[in-house]
């Protein structure tokens, strides 16, 4: 009897090390997720992908921050701490409840994290009366061309973007 219970021990430990590889894998496909990466909703036609996962970390990363939105970085932390309990010795498996439960807490909190967002949004705006009063005229034209020299920047950045991508000599050494 004992060798079927270390038989047991042995399979729980290696699907242990089976999910924190794959917590391994989609933490790192998240921390390196790139927008321009070929995906579900990215029909990019670059070959070579710049997530450090590969086509299928690409993938992943855009499904679960599609889905579960900043919520998504809490994917790996929950299935590494589900990997610690199954090396334990007292592990009694884990019950469709509680991965229920988890999958559950991931929503709420994604739905949660959205509310105080919008209502942070909401709470500006509803100020932004009493802002401009503390501002007065001087502040509200510096935030304005502030906010102006911010947007020329971006343009200037992505006219620059535009431009290389429609003529790569110009980002090549021999131009510069």
């Amino acid at each position: 009897m004992p060798a079927a219970s270390e038989k047991g021990r042995l399979n729980r430990e290696i699907w242990a090390v089976v999910i924190a590889l794959t917590a391994l894998l989609i933490a790192i496909s998240l921390i390196s997720y790139n927008v321009n990466d070929r995906s579900f909703n990215t029909p990019s036609g670059a070959v070579n992908t710049h997530n450090w996962g590969g086509f299928l970390g690409a993938i992943l990363a855009d499904l679960l921050l599609q889905g579960l939105g900043l919520t998504s970085y809490l994917v790996p932390v929950i299935l590494v701490a589900g990997a610690v309990q199954m090396f334990r010795a007292t592990y009694n498996g884990i019950s469709l409840a509680r991965a229920s439960a988890y999958a559950v807490l991931l929503v709420s909190i994604g739905v949660l994290l959205s509310v105080v967002i919008g209502l942070a949004t909401y709470l500006t705006f509803r100020a932004s009366g009493r802002i401009a009063k503390v501002l007065g005229r001087t502040g509200i034209n510096v935030m304005t061309r502030l906010m102006g020299l911010i947007l020329a920047a971006m343009a200037v950045e992505l006219l620059a973007d535009g431009l290389t991508k429609l003529f790569p000599v110009l980002a090549s050494p021999i131009a510069r």
